[in-house]
């Protein structure tokens, strides 16, 4: 059960696996070991690297072009991995019971707020996942259950069920309309039993007044052209709508950032079977308050996955989260393994947010700052990160597949000085 539950689970994402023969499910993209080892060294996260050939010019193309550099050689570059203490657990209080744990949260924490909102999912089982909201006053030392923002939608004629997972939490302070200040994006899409589509579904959208709600039901805000039109059907914006995406079978793991100018920037995970199965981090923009949006770049190619980490193997990067910290915006991502799954997270500077440019070092590579990784090899990311948070900052998702309460969420530090 555990092995096609982390292969084709909640947290991920292959649709060629997780779509075809049942057979190949144990070693499906995204999937994590059944007997909770997911291999390679855990000695090679603690390995230096030379920080000093970083710079954040960005001068590298952000259209997807492969670093000059060898995955070894850019890998030898990488700064020492920070390690989460896997006790240091984030639990919310008077949260309902979530058999399975909870797992990818968003955190809006600006610096200087006297209080904060997190998002993040509620796993009861396969198919029952829902986005709750718990809120702190005491920089994220703490939190409390005050919402939950969606529940499984049951379809007509034993279809199955639509599950919202992967959220991603934002203030929208320049929205003219005060109910649609705070927004959630999760990617909403059809679970029957243990089969999960992550094709067919969408992009939702949310919105509220405060983070406690009411929360507005979850409508299809950024979708796709595909098998159901529970992928497009009044969606504002659909993949096939920009020539760079039409390959993009699916969107998933939103993470939304608001800019000063009132912009919003929306980092989505592309799924693609052409001409073989990948993932790429593309970015949107809307200057409507998510009512439109635009494709603005390429973030985070496929081809950056094997300088993003340490771990051998890794084909491609996913579960994006912006955020600004200390006057500059930043992106986290986690490194994927075709079998083993997230393995830790990279944060790296967005040096240019409208054109999806990325900090790039001279052969190339992402100019990455910071490492966080887990003390042992398992599933782990993706990460968040606030900036008004107490010590430490830093939230990971971390999977623990030999115990019943799978998916947990532990806090690690990071420091954001390139």
């Amino acid at each position: 059960m555990f092995e096609r539950s982390l292969a084709c689970s909640v947290l991920l994402l292959s649709l060629a696996a997780c779509s075809s023969d049942p057979s190949t499910h144990g070693s499906a993209d995204g999937g994590a070991g059944a007997d909770g080892s997911a291999g390679g060294d855990a000695a090679d996260h603690d390995a230096t690297g030379d920080a000093t050939d970083h710079d954040a010019t960005g001068d590298a193309e952000s259209d997807g072009a492969s670093p000059d550099a060898t995955a070894e050689s850019c890998q030898d570059r990488l700064p020492a991995a920070a390690v989460v203490a896997l006790d240091r657990e984030v639990r919310v209080t008077n949260d309902p019971p979530a058999p399975m744990g909870i797992f990818d949260p968003s955190v809006v924490y600006p610096a200087g707020a006297p209080g904060g909102a997190m998002a993040y999912s509620a796993i009861s089982a396969k198919d029952d996942i829902a986005t709750r909201i718990a809120l702190s006053s005491d920089g994220g030392q703490t939190w409390i259950y005050v919402a939950q923002a969606n529940t499984p939608l049951a379809l007509p004629n034993d279809l199955g069920r639509l599950i919202s997972e992967v959220s991603s939490l934002v203030l929208d302070p320049l929205e003219p309309d005060p109910s649609r200040r705070w927004k959630l994006f999760t990617h909403r899409y059809l679970a029957k039993g243990t089969d999960l589509r992550y094709d067919i579904g969408h992009i939702s959208l949310q919105v509220a007044a405060a983070p406690e709600g009411p929360w507005s039901l979850p409508v299809a805000n950024v979708g796709w052209s595909g098998a159901s039109t529970i992928s497009s059907e009044g969606a504002r914006f659909l993949a096939q709508d920009a020539p760079a995406l039409t390959d993009c079978v699916a969107f998933t793991e939103p993470s939304a950032l608001a800019l000063p100018d009132g912009t919003l920037a929306l980092a989505l995970g592309c799924v693609s079977l052409t001409p073989t199965s990948s993932i790429r981090v593309v970015l949107l923009r809307s200057t409507d308050h998510a009512l439109t949006w635009s494709y603005a770049g390429l973030l985070v190619p496929a081809t950056d996955a094997p300088c993003l980490g340490r771990t051998p193997g890794a084909t491609r990067a996913n579960a994006a989260e912006l955020f600004a910290a200390g006057g500059k915006t930043w992106l986290s991502v986690s490194p994927e393994h075709p079998a083993l799954g997230y393995r830790g997270c990279a944060f790296v500077e967005v040096t240019e947010l409208s054109t999806a440019t990325l900090a790039r070092d001279r052969h190339g590579a992402p100019a990455v700052t910071a490492l966080l990784t887990t003390p042992s090899d398992q599933f782990a990311g993706a990460c968040a990160y606030a900036e008004g948070a107490a010590e430490p900052r830093a939230m990971m998702s971390v999977a623990f597949v030999t115990d019943p309460r799978i998916f947990r969420i532990v806090r690690g530090e990071v420091t954001l000085t390139p």
